[in-house]
């Protein structure tokens, strides 16, 4: 390859590394002012107020996997080491500044967690470029940040959310065991075993991480190590529910049942994921043919064209869940990535590489300048009409029912299928928010939309639309209805104390 094609590749990788990462640190800036701007609950991600809510019980010490049919009707939706861990990182904020805090530390701390993912993968890079000029060590190296700080991954990197730990346990897994498997085969499934064992005690579906490892060996005839591989994980899953408890078990039993899949959904999100991950397919594509030849290339290649396709199939059948969206893909990107980063640039034309960089390089300009702003002024402008409503009270936009912004207030911070559940028939404590605005619990109501006559199954006579903000319509209770305030004592919640 000539120097002045290598030119353009060093450029083009760089220029694209630089763009990332400044914009996952403009974002970062953003994600922080959020959390500090009152209520400090903007999310920036879907159904973030879901964890924080969870997170926040580990705080306080308590019961973090309960009914999603008894009040609140809140369910914890992801493994236990996401809720801990963050727990554990977050609760030094939380007893000295506040529970509004969890925020900004919580993202914090993901942030901490896609750092290290980058670092271990831009190292991985250089040693797999060994014997290459460090100018193309490091273009390779910086490329492969598109990752971790890329279009797919986003916003995700500053939320409060189980994907990206578990990401960058796998992406450890991954990178350990193929620099470790041709000197010290045990250390390195050990070593993987217990990042892939992390990655799904973050979030059960990641296990694409260990799919892949396990393809490798049962394609490199490796019985002995694939079995004591699998026997390791498996019995530390099931030590993990067995230790866990029968709500644990009810809420991995309960999540697995209100699965539901749609094709046209699925078809959504792998058109979201191929769009985002371009720049990496675009190299991974030109990389097929023109391997650089040492070992632990070989081994990587290998690893990659094996699993590839299972693990593409899994994000597809696991995003076409309702409710999922393209970072069930974030693994696939992983793969994709290592794949990429195996290509011999001494192999390829300036026909066959500028393009390749043009439109790499294009493809993040417009894909990270796309304006994505958080709504911090609209529900600054919701909370303004809400934080001085007489208590207890209800928010359709659940993020104005945590726990520290109500405390008064059963926080309830529904579960994502509360709606589904309820068009169901199925049975909930109170007969649900609607059988509580009936007993007339509530003082007041905050509920999308222009004023309506029913909410939930029940009628809203009882309550007087007051304004109508943001598109959300604050109701009062009219002072001569009945009222039942014996909820509380009904339910086993108890909200405690929050700063």
């Amino acid at each position: 390859m000539s120097s002045a094609v290598s030119r353009v590749c060093l450029v083009s990788a760089l220029l694209a590394a630089i763009l990332c990462l400044s914009l996952s640190i403009h974002r970062g800036h953003q994600a922080w002012n959020a959390a500090h701007t009152p209520p400090g609950v903007v999310v920036t991600s879907g159904s973030e107020e879901e964890g924080l809510f969870s997170i926040w019980k580990v705080v306080h010490h308590k019961n973090l996997y309960e009914s999603a049919y008894e009040i609140p009707y809140a369910s914890a939706y992801f493994n236990w080491l996401f809720y801990r861990g963050y727990g554990i990182v977050t609760a030094p904020f939380v007893h000295n500044f506040g529970d509004a805090y969890i925020l900004a530390s919580g993202r914090l701390f993901t942030f901490l967690g896609v750092s290290l993912a980058s670092l271990a993968l831009f190292f991985f890079a250089r040693r797999l470029r060994a014997n290459e000029a460090a100018s193309t060590q490091y273009a390779i190296g910086a490329f492969s940040i598109l990752v971790f700080m890329g279009p797919l991954t986003g916003w995700w990197i500053h939320t409060i959310r189980p994907d990206i730990w578990a990401l960058t346990a796998e992406c450890l897994g991954i990178l350990y065991f193929l620099l470790t498997y041709r000197k010290k085969r045990g250390i390195a499934i050990l070593s993987a075993g217990i990042c892939f064992y992390l990655a799904w005690a973050f979030k059960h579906s990641y296990v694409q991480g260990l799919g892949a490892v396990v393809i490798f060996l049962l394609a490199e005839r490796q019985w002995r190590w694939t079995f004591t591989l699998l026997a390791g994980i498996s019995s530390a899953w099931i030590l993990t529910i067995l230790i866990g408890g029968a709500e644990y078990r009810s809420w991995l039993i309960e999540d697995v049942g209100n699965s539901q899949y749609a094709l046209d959904h699925g078809l959504n999100n792998l058109w979201s994921a191929f769009i985002k991950m371009a720049p990496l397919l675009i190299v991974f594509g030109v990389a097929i043919p023109f391997g650089i030849k040492n070992s632990l290339s070989s081994d990587t290649r290998r690893l990659v064209f094996y699993s590839l396709p299972l693990i593409f199939a899994f994000a597809f059948l696991t995003s076409s869940k309702i409710g999922a969206a393209d970072y069930y893909y974030f693994t696939t990107s992983l793969i994709v990535a290592l794949g990429a980063l195996t290509i011999d640039l001494r192999k390829i034309t300036a026909l066959f590489w500028i393009p390749a960089c043009v439109l790499s390089v294009t493809f993040s300009v417009i894909l990270l300048s796309r304006p994505s702003p958080l709504q911090i002024e609209s529900l600054q402008k919701r909370w303004s009409v809400w934080e001085t409503t007489e208590e207890p009270r209800f928010s359709e936009d659940t993020r104005l029912n945590l726990p520290w912004l109500n405390p008064d207030s059963p926080p309830f911070v529904l579960a994502y299928h509360y709606y589904s559940d309820r068009n169901d028939g199925l049975e909930f404590e109170g007969n649900g928010i609607g059988g509580l605005i009936a007993q007339g619990y509530f003082s007041s109501l905050f509920l999308f939309g222009k004023p309506k006559d029913h909410f939930d199954g029940a009628a809203l006579s009882d309550y007087i639309p007051i304004t109508t903000i943001e598109g959300m319509t604050l109701y009062r209770k009219i002072t001569d209805a009945p009222q039942d305030k014996s909820v509380n004592e009904a339910s086993n919640f108890d909200p405690g104390t929050s700063k």
